[in-house]
Formats: C-alpha cells, structure tokens, sequence
C-alpha cells in the first residue's frame, strides 16, 4: 500500500505542479551551472537519510518527478539523476533500520546495530562514491 500511494503522490506532484515547484528550489540552490557531482551527491544523500525511515522503493518514485523537473529547470538531462536515485535507494540494504526484514536477520544472526552499522557503512560509501562517478561520467 506503500508502494501505490508513492505512486499517487508522485503523480499528484506533476498534476499540481509541486514537483515544478520543488524542482525550481532545488535548482535555485544549485545555481545556473550546478556541478553534477554535487547534484547527484545531493540527491542521493536526501534519498538515503529518507529511506532510513520510508520503504526505499516508495522513497525512489516520490523523487523521481523531482530529479525530472529539476533538470528540466536546468536544461539537462534526467537520465543520470534518475539512475543515481534509484541505486541510493539500494544503498538502504545496507543499513540496520532502512528495511523490515533486517531485525528478522538481527536477531537469527546475533547481531546488533552497531554490528550491522559496521558491517554495512564501507560497502555504503563505496557504492555511493562509484555510482556518483560512473553515472556522472556516462
């Protein structure tokens, strides 16, 4: 149910036109020329805090209308930001309290927060740094 109201919701911000509007904030603060780095980074860093909270895939399609009236405030091209949020909404898995089933393999495990924090915090910036240079450069 999630899932569909992400859904809802993303559509109701193109019909009303919040998405434009939230989309000309974030290119304000971006500046005429924003580096993409910084946007994608931006981005992607907004997207993993949400997903510590929200279902990642529900989090991703909220932005996507986002990342797209962003860029066309900015005359570029969505197709690097869309695929820089959805890999930061992969990046959830690799924290303790982004998905549900992540207390199921806790307690089986015998791990706790701090464990799974460690064990997830590395592989995280990782992914976050190469995706931000992979998708930047393509």
């Amino acid at each position: 149910m999630l899932l569909v109201g992400a859904y809802v919701m993303s559509e109701a911000f193109v019909q009303t036109g919040t998405g434009m509007f939230i989309g000309q904030k974030i290119a304000g603060l971006l500046g005429d020329h924003p580096n993409t780095f910084v946007m994608y980074f931006m981005f992607c860093l907004i997207i993993i805090i949400l997903t510590q909270f929200m279902n990642n895939g529900a989090t991703a399609n909220l932005f996507f209308p986002i990342a797209i009236m962003t860029c066309e405030v900015l005359g570029c091209s969505a197709k690097g930001l869309m695929l820089a949020i959805q890999n930061a909404s992969l990046i959830a898995w690799f924290f303790p309290t982004a998905t549900p089933i992540m207390p199921l393999v806790m307690e089986s495990g015998g791990y706790n927060v701090k464990s799974l924090l460690k064990q997830g915090m590395i592989p995280a910036v990782l992914k976050l740094i190469t995706m931000i240079i992979w998708t930047s450069y393509m």
